[in-house]
């Protein structure tokens, strides 16, 4: 499940506990994200997009492997700064 705060939880389905717990956020301190959209399970993969325009943030899409939960990639939606560092 994905939750507003930004993270990505695996939960068991017959107990509920906790599989694993990703924080999806590329920057809490100076950045403010969110997490509203559903996720997608493409393959050995979930999918989630995060955002923040509204509130000066790039958007981005990451996919989480499905079994640790390790980030596989990620795609920026909005182009960086030139000048910056990515």
């Amino acid at each position: 499940m994905a939750t507003i705060d930004g993270y990505l939880i695996a939960l068991d389905a017959k107990s509920g506990a906790v599989i694993w717990r990703t924080d999806t956020f590329v920057d809490r301190v100076t950045m403010n994200y969110s997490s509203t959209g559903g996720r997608e399970s493409p393959g050995t993969n979930i999918v989630i997009g995060n955002s923040g325009a509204e509130m000066g943030a790039r958007g981005y899409v990451t996919a989480y492997d499905l079994t640790s939960g390790k980030m596989s990639w990620r795609f920026f939606t909005v182009p960086g700064d030139p000048q910056g560092p990515g």
